[in-house]
């Protein structure tokens, strides 16, 4: 990879605002570092002398068409198509639902334009790469269009992830200016064991996203949850599990909860799911199902129809203020409002806050159950909803 004069990367960086904290970005990944992209293009001309740059160092790539991914990507990628007067395309984003974890989106090419690819060489320009799941994924789909990829470049590349990415599809890698920068997998980032709050400055609907601003200001709902829902919700599970991780509770892993079973409580309306505006941050499943382990302990309240509640979750970034609360107190109304004369849960002996929920609740232990791959037992504990009997009124 070759980088601009240094005049030129500091010119280049000038233009970007910078912001520092605990950032999650559109890969999924956490990071320490983020960059105010939406005002980048707000004076072109600005921006313009590094696209004829860029379109200079990637001319000898000798491309047919410039691929540029949505947003900010595309209009650098005009930029450089119109300065070597050839065919510009656009990647566009859209998310993946079998992905909650790491690259939940992808990028694609808009039907209309796949078909004039086929056979033509095409050079990638983006304003940024960080992770790469812009380039990443624009590449996959050019090369399911028939394409041939024949250069990446952007304005600014942070950390190793695009020069492995170019170093993988063999083809060279451009850019007016680079900066180290560390991101890291959920489930390992240092700010999360740190409880660094995390934030989601983007916005841009990738599943799990979180607007904080919105989120704090927007008045909380509960709601059935359908399908769709089903990526945010396992994508705050990974956070809670990450989260529990840092404070060594083992109360959940890779295995379980997996996409599969929200999706299943999502089908089967059992999945509930709390919004603040438009953003999803805490989840509860409600049904008649108990586990096997269940059929030996001392219930209690053995008569009536039982509420079963499983995997309450709420984002890391909520907890402590009054979500699990809310959560429990419409679990409860629910159990009344269908009948039901009792409610089931258990939770891990190891998360000491959990116990101390359900016990501030009235909730009674009735035993232990073990569950596959945990360490400790999980406590069981049940509570009557039935309404007291009226008792009878003078003769």
């Amino acid at each position: 990879m070759t980088n601009g004069t240094q005049t030129q990367e500091s010119e280049l960086l000038s233009l970007f605002s910078v912001r520092h904290g605990h950032f999650r970005f559109e890969s999924g990944h956490h990071g320490n570092r983020w960059l105010e992209l939406e005002r980048l293009l707000l004076r072109p001309e600005r921006v313009r002398k590094f696209a004829v740059e860029l379109a200079a160092r990637i001319r000898v790539c000798e491309p047919d068409a410039i691929c540029g991914p949505l947003v900010e990507g595309a209009f650098v990628g005009l930029m450089v198509a119109e300065e070597l007067k050839i065919d510009f395309v656009y990647s566009e984003r859209f998310e993946r639902a079998d992905r909650h974890n790491l690259f939940p989106v992808d990028y694609r090419i808009p039907p209309a334009l796949r078909g004039t690819l086929a056979g033509r060489r095409v050079a990638i320009v983006n304003d940024v790469i960080n992770a790469g799941s812009a380039v990443g994924g624009s590449l996959t789909d050019l090369a399911a269009c028939g394409a041939i990829p024949v250069g990446i470049a952007a304005l600014l590349v942070l950390g190793p992830a695009a020069r492995r990415q170019a170093s993988d599809s063999g083809v060279p890698l451009e850019a007016i200016a680079s900066l180290p920068n560390e991101i890291w997998d959920p489930l390992h980032c240092p700010l999360c064991s740190a409880r660094i709050p995390l934030e989601d400055p983007g916005t841009r609907s990738t599943p799990g996203s979180i607007d904080h601003e919105r989120m704090l200001s927007s008045p909380m709902r509960i709601e059935l949850a359908t399908i769709r829902d089903a990526p945010g919700v396992m994508a705050i599970i990974s956070r809670c599990l990450a989260d529990m991780r840092a404070q060594s509770i083992q109360q959940w892993d890779e295995v379980y909860p997996n996409l599969e079973v929200v999706e299943k409580d999502a089908m089967t309306q059992s999945l509930f799911v709390m919004r603040a505006g438009s953003c999803c941050i805490a989840a509860i499943c409600l049904n008649e199902i108990q586990p096997e382990q269940y059929a030996l302990l001392p219930w209690r309240c053995a008569s009536g129809r039982a509420l079963v509640i499983h995997r309450l979750c709420v984002d890391p970034a909520r907890q402590q203020r009054g979500a699990a609360r809310a959560l429990m107190d419409f679990a409860e109304e629910f159990a009344r409002g269908h009948g039901f004369a009792s409610i089931r849960l258990d939770a891990y002996t190891g998360n000491p806050r959990a116990l101390a929920l359900y016990e501030r609740r009235g909730y009674r232990r009735v035993g232990q159950a073990m569950f596959p791959r945990r360490p400790l037992p999980f406590a069981c504990f049940e509570k009557s909803v039935a309404p007291a009997a009226t008792p009878p009124g003078p003769a």
